[in-house]
């Protein structure tokens, strides 16, 4: 009897050593990923206040919709989509604001500088509320930090004329006590979640976005820019608002109410598949990604969203051209910082350049440059100018990694999936043999320590006897 409960304590050892190293890699990969999702930039990226471009000037005779920005952090998407929706309908005057006036980390890597702090915009409003406040997901929700942001909503929100949470964004509402009694929605992978945490909000799934009063709380991601959409419409009217969707491009073009969505979850393949590419995806390519003058908000976090995007498939830098601390001017003028000019860039598997613009157009110092360092310049929209940004940068993942892990970052990014075509490799079962190694590891440890313990282990148990005797 006590041979076979012993032979049963080994067991279970060995299985927890095969079991638990595994497991342990994955929890702490994911929050060591997570943990620098939104990773602000370096010093070389501050801009002193001397340096700062002037605010975007202010019409008083059109309406005022605000984006928020986090100085912790912010979604890429969720921030530059109906930025330049907004901006692109020619409506509104329409700002990036955040508590402080200082460099805000975008995820992906992308430092932007807010045009307005909250004291300078609420100066220039002269105490009125925003027409329109847009709400990203945001770090950090629920921290001291945070509170400069929850304060502000709290104050201008029900004065608004409408407030737009993006994907997540619908969790910076609740906390600020937004949603209580409200219908709402926001990412389909995190529903379950806010539903514990805050329970007096309905929460509803399938829907692409759900008004209720005058906040309007858009599904995950590019559902912002539906919901943006709508939103312009009942300022410019249903033929303007149709036109500015098909100008641009999102396939779910639907500007009506509470348009129908699949109602998504997580499988288990997502699960494993998520897992895999967070806290196992070793030697992930190190993408540097060019910034240029005039390119596109929604170009922009076309690449950022999905290298590295929700399921972290590569470590990107942005580079410029220009020296340290340079700006760099999008489409609708909001102004970045590059975290390296190419003199300090690190070493790189592959340089992309966002952006509709021949290669012929960009400066052929970007070229000369790569080439320089072995590599070819990646002109990623240069050849699908006439479809929406995600389209070529999705193609590119499922080309580069593979369709499984493309597929499910286009779900997480709430974008649609039927029209895109993606070719490459199949589920990456050989990714697998990474925690099974990891596991095999623990058990050839467990082993070797049993084997080297043992004998002392049962010279121990014997040693009273032979004194007695």
């Amino acid at each position: 009897m006590g041979r076979k409960l012993l032979f049963l304590a080994r067991a279970v050892v060995y299985l927890l050593a095969f079991l638990l190293p595994p497991v342990l890699v994955s929890v702490v990969g994911m929050k060591a990923v997570e943990s620098v999702r939104y990773e602000g930039p370096p010093d070389a990226a501050k801009v002193q206040a001397g340096d700062l471009p002037a605010s975007p000037r202010h019409d008083p005779d059109k309406p005022t919709a605000v984006v928020l920005l986090s100085n912790q952090g912010s979604v890429v998407t969720d921030v530059l989509a109906p930025y330049e929706v907004l901006s692109e309908s020619g409506a509104f005057n329409v700002y990036a604001a955040a508590p402080e006036r200082e460099v805000a980390p975008l995820s992906g890597g992308l430092d932007v500088l807010p045009q307005l702090s909250l004291a300078e915009l609420d100066r220039r409003l002269g105490g009125e509320d925003p027409d329109v406040i847009v709400v990203p997901q945001m770090a950090d929700v629920g921290t001291p930090e945070h509170r400069p942001v929850a304060a502000w909503l709290r104050e201008h929100a029900r004065g608004s004329g409408t407030v737009v949470s993006v994907c997540n964004g619908a969790r910076v509402l609740a906390d600020a006590g937004l949603l209580d009694g409200r219908r709402a929605t926001a990412h389909w992978a995190n529903i379950a979640e806010w539903e514990r945490r805050y329970p007096e909000t309905e929460w509803v799934r399938g829907l692409r976005y759900v008004e209720d009063g005058n906040v309007l709380s858009s599904a995950g991601v590019t559902s912002g820019i539906s919901a943006t959409l709508h939103v312009i419409r009942g300022y410019v009217g249903e033929g303007a608002a149709t036109a500015l969707a098909q100008k641009i491009g999102y396939p779910d073009q639907r500007v009506g109410d509470e348009p129908r969505i699949p109602a998504d979850r997580l499988t288990a393949s997502d699960r494993a598949l998520y897992v895999l590419w967070v806290a196992y995806g070793w030697g992930k390519p190190r993408i540097g990604v060019v910034l240029t003058e005039g390119t596109s908000e929604i170009e922009l976090a076309s690449v950022l969203d999905v290298y590295p995007g929700p399921v972290l498939t590569a470590n990107t830098t942005t580079l410029t051209l220009e020296g340290p601390g340079s700006l760099v001017r999008s489409e609708h003028g909001l102004y970045f910082v590059p975290r390296s000019d190419f003199g300090s860039a690190p070493p790189l598997d592959r340089v992309l350049v966002p952006g509709r613009a021949a290669p012929s157009a960009t400066d052929p110092g970007v070229r000369a440059w790569a080439q320089e360092n072995g590599l070819e310049p990646e002109y990623v929209h240069a050849d699908a100018a006439a479809s929406f940004p995600f389209v070529a940068t999705l193609r590119d993942l499922a080309e580069h990694e593979n369709v499984p892990v493309a597929r499910l970052m286009a779900r997480l990014l709430e974008y649609p999936t039927g029209h895109l075509g993606l070719a490459g490799d199949g589920w990456p079962f050989a990714h697998l043999l990474r925690p099974l190694a990891v596991g095999l590891l623990g058990l050839s440890l467990a082993v070797l320590a049993d084997r080297l313990l043992g004998p002392a282990t049962k010279r121990l148990r014997r040693s009273p006897k032979g004194k007695s005797a």
